[in-house]
């Protein structure tokens, strides 16, 4: 009946969300802090770590409060720590950079409390 094939369905949905829950994320979101004199991320530019592509980015621009140059994207989990240096290619040129700790702007949100 229509009541038992739904009732079915939503239980395995049910056990593919459990699975899910115990496996790692294969990509991350990240702020990046590029080079400075780079020109702003459009979206979709590859970050590379040591010559192998880790991820992408999904946008950027200019920080003017923070005075830097940020991009937000995906890298491969298992390549992230704060601080790493690795490569974005914009328009065919690799620069630097830096994976920041979020919030870049306010990180202990001073500006919120105060």
């Amino acid at each position: 009946s229509y009541f038992y094939s739904y009732i079915n369905s939503f239980s395995i949905f049910l056990v593919q969300i459990d699975s899910e829950k115990n496996t790692p994320p294969k990509k991350s979101l990240v702020t990046l802090d590029v080079d400075l004199l780079a020109p702003p991320c459009w979206g979709n530019e590859p970050i590379f770590s040591n010559g192998k592509l880790i991820g992408y980015v999904t946008s950027g621009g200019m920080g003017w409060r923070c005075n830097k140059m940020l991009a937000v994207g995906w890298i491969d989990t298992s390549k992230i720590e704060i601080g790493d240096i690795h490569e974005v290619q914009i328009l065919h040129k690799s620069y630097n950079a830096k994976v920041a700790l979020d919030p870049v702007y306010d990180p202990e949100n001073q500006l919120l409390l105060n």
